[in-house]
């Protein structure tokens, strides 16, 4: 997306300048020349509209790739469950952190916006890339620990607890429901949730994909069509 971009940025400067160009020298007398900057003119238009074309193209698809690894990512992330006894919890997490997350941190490094660069790589840092990379970071000494019961290095099983229930801490939070039995009797139900899979994959489903095939406005009907339910 980066070349591309900046073949664009180029291909419409030569374009408009050559254009300026033609403009001088046709007033000045000089058709000759006025001539040579129309072929000019027209071969780098030619190009521009090429160059559109293949960002277009490579757009989608880089954002594309990045809506699929992430999507993997958090998919891996949400197959950590409480219920799991100690060695099966140590493997989970063991196995988020190990995950290779290569084609989500290149999908990232390779995207570039022609429009609101800036603002749309924030968007999809803040809400999408960065959660995922702080809880890689985050994971990275009760994993170290971790490595070191499953090898054997150290047999400190209460350790060993600790840093799941610190993984566990990171990748979880659970929410407290009161429901109602009859005759009175009120239950009290807890309910365990990962903390990134939902808010990652609603932006996934829908902000994002809407950047993806340039569908604004089904964004803003539902941001509209929530903010009256809420009301």
């Amino acid at each position: 997306m980066r070349l591309k971009k900046y073949i664009i940025i180029l291909t419409a400067t030569i374009c408009v300048v050559s254009l300026v160009f033609v403009a001088v020298y046709q007033r000045c007398g000089k058709a000759f020349v006025a001539d040579i900057l129309i072929g000019i003119f027209s071969s780098s238009f030619l190009a521009f509209l090429v160059s559109i074309l293949e960002y277009a193209n490579e757009r989608r698809e880089t954002m594309e790739k990045f809506y699929s690894a992430a999507l993997e990512a958090i998919h891996v992330i949400n197959q950590y469950r409480v219920d799991y006894d100690l060695d099966v919890a140590i493997d989970r997490v063991l196995l988020i952190k190990n995950d290779d997350f290569s084609d989500l941190d290149n999908a990232y490094g390779a995207l570039k916006f022609l429009f609101c660069d800036k603002k749309t790589k924030k968007y999809i840092f803040e809400k999408i890339y960065d959660p995922i990379c702080q809880l890689r970071n985050e994971l990275v000494v009760p994993c170290h620990h971790l490595s070191l019961y499953k090898d054997g290095v150290t047999k400190n099983k209460e350790v060993a607890k600790a840093n799941v229930e610190k993984a566990t801490e990171l990748l979880t939070y659970t929410d407290e429901i009161q429901v109602e039995c009859g005759d009175g009797v009120v239950m009290q139900c807890n309910y365990v949730h990962n903390k990134l899979y939902n808010p990652i994959h609603e932006e996934l489903e829908g902000h994002y994909r809407d950047i993806i095939y340039l569908n604004p406005t089904r964004h803003k009907l539902v941001r509209h069509l929530l903010h009256r339910y809420k009301r």
